[in-house]
């Protein structure tokens, strides 16, 4: 008996009676060395059933009305004979069922009865009131117990909680009976949190017996579980009778249907002007119909988002009071999935904020314990971990989400992570793999009624491999079905179908203006063809993808503009220009760990002759780290450079230390028009576009660098009478591709430095950088007593300008006497915007009475050279050191402004 009792201790719920031999008369002949009083007392401990609590002991103390003592010491008896043990801390649980079982029945019925009567008023916990009810046998009214506190759970966002409630009260019904409230909370749960789809339409199968109910919520488990044609389905059915249902129950529709079409990359205005309609005239009583309303407002904006290329800024506003609205009502499950869904759509455009609201849906999901909600969201920022170049999180993640996936069978995440993994080959070059996990996601999508999804990622990859008969096969065997009809999608198949250019250029135009995804992938597909359709449109795209991309770290992306920019001059016959951009994706490809990736680019064409001379010069990668310094040191030293014209001559002087050349020109040219020149033009350098040119003999080079989306720089040198061989060329062209870095960082740098010290609308300095100037020319003077001479001037009754012909003319008055005080004036004076109308000059080593003769000089020139039909006068005020008396920079500036207001009061001009 001791061996049993060992066994029953130390495996308790392994320990099977009936594999001992006549256990029952071993319990009994053990019982009866035990007091009747004890037998008396465990007998009632056994009502609290199996396994009870602290709590539950003091309730039973008090039903009883027996002493403490008297109880606790029971216990511990029946500890110590062994039909007891303590589970944890203050929880006791009986050895065996059979051993509960058997005190528990030498309690009389009607005296059980009292007992459980009297512990259910005693007690507060709702499991056990439940538990009591039952015992009761009130199984009925258990049900609705338990019922009414998983609604309360649910309303209170514990969800785990309100599960467990309806489980209890769903096995406590017999069969037939039904609990609307049961079955579409349940249903909820089953559906939205843990991705039991085909369970939820099973209770509500059971439950609900009013169909358009019915229907609503099966629509919402088809969206849940991705049936979009399911979805469809239902969603035709519901639409014609929508009017005949009340405000609140139409509103819940027209979310679900405008979702539907969100998920179906349609637009339907008649749902957009309906719900408008719907929202205009509703007036929420409760706080489920104000969670409605912001969640058909949200669905409403959401809607607007995806049917643009642009993001609006009314929109986006609607979405933000959207999710303020549903977090203020603690919808948090609504508010996860917009946040989710608004995230996905502004990925590609504003990645910034879409992992801000994707890292705000992680913590709520983790807080509340939503399992489906958490999913989708780490879907979306693993998307996002794959953009930024994060390999290694990537791809741990992805595994630690599918092995969960597999292990809650949770068929919809297992076909994302395929689909995610498939991306990451397609990236990589590895389109061999990509194709194999886009067919197994594609027979899981297939068997599970999914939307097919890995048919669009099938195409692109196929695209992306060169495979073209076999994307438009796959185009043309699912025309139909939503996952290749989707709109954003559909422009990009359609550019894989065009065959004549014509097509092609018409295509492209549409897809740049309808769709906000793809586009990476199609300036690496197209690049070839595009930049010889239409150049512009091409470079146009790529460069705003790439600022975009580059501005929020997205390196991937940024890996795919360069790779297809090198493609695409190459394709043009642009080498040099080609393996710049070539070297950048391969520098990405690298730094991020897509190794195979990184070799497709690396045997590129671009690099044959430079890989000839990497071999045949052993101290190849000691002279590109000099070339690399010599880059660096030529930005270091650019940075006290007062002017661009100033910084293309220094440029032009570190080009020549490091090129072989006699003359050198460099030209900065704003939107295609010469705006600084330093040098000789080349010919043609007024064009838009300029052939890029590189000879060995004679030693040429022309090339047109972008600085940014208003800038580029034309670099021109050569030497006729040098006579390279082509090793030697290679040499010399990589060693720009170096500097090329170093001239577009330090004219970008100049070029914001110029743009923040300069009005806008004149063209002169601002104020803050006029007096900053004007107190070093004081220092100046104070040490070295150099005169210098400021002049005010203002224009005189401007106002009137202003109100008799408008604000634009009297901006056309002011540039026009920017633009004649700059031609009397030297490159050493100063000139600046001081306030409205009035402008400042400061006359270097000049004196008062020569500024004076300057002063007079431009009023004269204003009068004569004046375009407007009505007149156009300057007064001006003059100081000077020596002459006036200053101790600051600030002194001569007020004397001057005096010596103007006494102008003025003499009669202006």
């Amino acid at each position: 008996l001791r061996g049993v009792y060992r066994r029953i201790k130390e495996n308790p719920e392994e320990f099977d009676p009936q594999s001992v031999r006549g256990f029952e008369g071993l319990v009994k002949a053990r019982l009866k060395a035990v007091p009747t009083e004890y037998l008396w007392a465990w007998s009632r401990l056994a009502l609290l059933g199996t396994r009870f609590s602290e709590s539950e002991l003091d309730a039973l103390v008090k039903v009883l009305d027996l002493p403490v003592r008297l109880i606790h010491s029971a216990l511990n008896k029946m500890i110590k004979f062994g039909f007891l043990y303590e589970e944890a801390e203050g929880i006791y649980k009986f050895s065996l069922y059979e051993i509960w079982e058997m005190f528990a029945k030498q309690v009389d019925e009607t005296e059980a009865r009292k007992i459980y009567e009297r512990l259910f008023e005693v007690v507060e916990d709702p499991w056990l009131k439940a538990w009591y009810l039952e015992q009761l046998g009130e199984r009925k009214a258990a049900a609705t117990w338990c019922i009414k506190q998983g609604v309360r759970e649910l309303d209170e966002h514990n969800y785990l909680k309100a599960k467990m409630f309806f489980e209890k009260a769903h096995g406590l019904l017999k069969p037939g009976e039904r609990s609307y409230t049961l079955g579409t909370r349940l249903a909820w749960i089953y559906s939205e949190l843990e991705e039991r789809h085909r369970e939820a339409v099973k209770l509500l199968t059971e439950h609900v017996s009013i169909k358009h109910l019915r229907d609503v919520m099966l629509l919402s488990i088809a969206l849940n579980s991705g049936e979009l044609e399911k979805a469809t389905r239902i969603g035709e059915a519901l639409t014609p009778y929508l009017k005949e249902h009340p405000p609140y129950l139409r509103l819940r529709i027209l979310t679900l249907l405008l979702r539907l079409e969100n998920n179906k990359g349609e637009r339907s205005d008649e749902f957009v002007e309906l719900a408008k309609k719907e929202l205009s005239g509703f007036t929420p009583v409760s706080c489920a119909q104000e969670i409605v309303l912001a969640e058909v407002e949200g669905a409403t904006a959401l809607t607007e988002l995806l049917g643009s290329s642009q993001i609006n800024p009314v929109t986006i506003e609607k979405i933000r009071k959207s999710t303020e609205a549903l977090a203020h009502r603690g919808a948090w499950l609504s508010l996860i999935k917009l946040q989710s869904e608004v995230a996905n759509r502004l990925l590609p455009v504003l990645p910034a904020f879409a992992q801000h609201l994707l890292e705000q849906a992680v913590g709520k999901s983790r807080e509340l314990g939503i399992y489906k909600g958490l999913m989708d969201v780490k879907f979306e920022l693993l998307i996002h971990a794959l953009y930024r170049g994060q390999k290694r999180e990537f791809l741990s993640e992805l595994q630690e989400i599918r092995a969960v996936a597999m292990a809650a069978n949770n068929v919809g995440s297992i076909a994302m992570t395929y689909f995610l993994e498939a991306m990451y080959h397609a990236y990589n070059k590895e389109y061999d793999d990509a194709v194999e996990d886009l067919e197994y996601e594609l027979r899981l999508e297939k068997s599970s009624g999914l939307h097919k999804r890995s048919l669009r990622a099938l195409v692109t990859v196929y695209a992306m491999a060169g495979s073209f008969e076999r994307a438009r096969e796959l185009i043309l065997r699912y025309r139909d079905d939503p996952a290749i009809s989707h709109p954003h999608f559909w422009s990009f198949a359609k550019l894989i179908m065009a065959e004549s250019d014509e097509e092609f250029k018409s295509v492209w135009k549409e897809f740049t203006r309808q769709s906000m995804f793809w586009k990476e992938e199609a300036l690496l597909i197209f690049a070839d063809r595009m930049i010889k359709i239409n150049r512009e449109l091409f470079l146009k795209m790529a460069f705003e993808l790439e600022e975009n991309s580059a501005l929020v770290d997205m390196l991937l992306p940024l890996a795919l503009i360069y790779e297809a920019l090198g493609k695409a001059f190459w394709a043009d016959d642009e080498r040099l220009k080609s393996r710049r951009y070539l070297e950048r994706a391969l520098a990405l490809y690298e730094s991020i760990g897509f190794k195979e990736a990184a070799k497709v680019v690396e045997s590129h064409p671009a690099f044959a002759v430079l890989k000839r001379f990497m071999r045949d010069r052993p101290d190849w990668y000691r002279m590109q780290n000099l070339m690399k310094d010599e880059a660096l040191f030529t930005i270091r030293f650019s940075r006290n450079i007062s002017s661009t014209k100033e910084l293309l001559r220094y440029l032009s002087d570190r080009l020549k230390t490091v090129l072989p050349v006699e003359r050198i020109s460099l030209i900065l040219r704003r939107f295609g028009k010469p705006a600084i020149v330093f040098g000789e033009l080349p010919e043609g350098a007024d064009r838009k576009r300029i052939r890029d040119v590189s000879t060995a003999q004679p030693f040429r080079i022309l090339q047109t660098i972008r600085v940014d989306g208003e800038y580029d720089l034309i670099v021109y040198g050569e030497n006729p009478h040098l006579m390279l061989d082509n090793e030697t060329l290679e040499y010399y062209l990589e060693y720009f591709n170096q500097m090329e870095i170093a001239l577009t960082t330090t004219i970008q740098v100049t070029l914001a430095r110029d743009a923040s010290i300069t009005d806008p609308l004149t063209g002169l300095y601002t104020r803050w950088y006029f007096t900053r100037r004007l107190e070093e020319e004081f220092e100046r003077y104070r040490r070295y007593g150099v005169p210098f001479t400021v002049i005010m001037a203002d224009i005189d009754d401007f106002k009137l300008v202003n109100d008799t012909y408008g604000h634009p003319k009297g901006d056309e008055v002011l540039k026009f006497i920017a633009a004649t005080m700059t031609s009397v004036m030297r490159a050493t004076d100063i000139a600046g915007r001081y306030g409205g109308e009035e402008f400042i000059i400061v006359l270097t080593n000049t004196t008062k009475e020569r500024g004076v003769e300057v002063a007079e000089k431009l009023r004269s020139l204003v009068k004569s050279k004046n375009p407007f039909p009505f007149p156009i006068t300057l007064s001006f005020g003059v100081a000077g050191v020596p002459e006036d008396k200053a101790e600051r920079a600030a002194d001569l500036v007020a004397l001057a402004d005096k010596a103007l207001y006494a102008s003025k009061n003499a009669g202006k001009d």
